[in-house]
C-alpha cells in the first residue's frame, strides 16, 4: 500500500519538525545511487526499513490528494520538465521574499 504507515510516520515527523510546506520530487521512480553516499555506506533514516520497491513507482495522483489531506501544508509537484523553471522560480521567490 503506497500510503500507509511508513508515509504516515514521515508526514507526522515533517510536521513536528515545523516545515510550512512539502515538495514531491515525481520525475523519478526510484531512490538515486549517488557515490558518496555509496562509498560511506550510509543509509538515510528514511531508507533503513524502506517500504516495498514497489511503492516508489506507485505513487498517483489519488496518492498526493491523500498525503496533501492528510498533512494540511501547502503541497509542490515537481517534474522533470519543471527543473529549469524551478530554478527560475526560486530566483525570483527569493528576490520577492528579499524586497529586491
Amino acid at each position: 500500500m503506497v500510503f500507509g504507515e511508513w508515509t504516515k510516520d514521515m508526514l507526522d515527523r515533517i510536521k513536528t519538525s515545523g516545515y510550512k510546506a512539502i515538495c514531491i520530487t515525481v520525475d523519478t521512480a526510484s531512490y538515486s545511487n549517488r557515490e558518496r553516499p555509496l562509498l560511506s555506506r550510509w543509509v538515510p533514516m528514511s531508507q533503513r526499513n524502506p517500504p516495498d520497491p514497489v511503492w516508489q513507482a506507485s505513487v498517483t495522483w489519488e496518492t498526493i490528494e491523500r498525503i496533501r489531506d492528510y498533512v494540511d501544508l501547502p503541497l509542490m509537484i515537481k517534474r522533470g520538465w519543471d527543473r529549469g523553471r524551478c530554478g527560475y522560480m526560486h530566483r525570483t521567490w527569493r528576490r520577492c521574499s528579499m524586497g529586491v
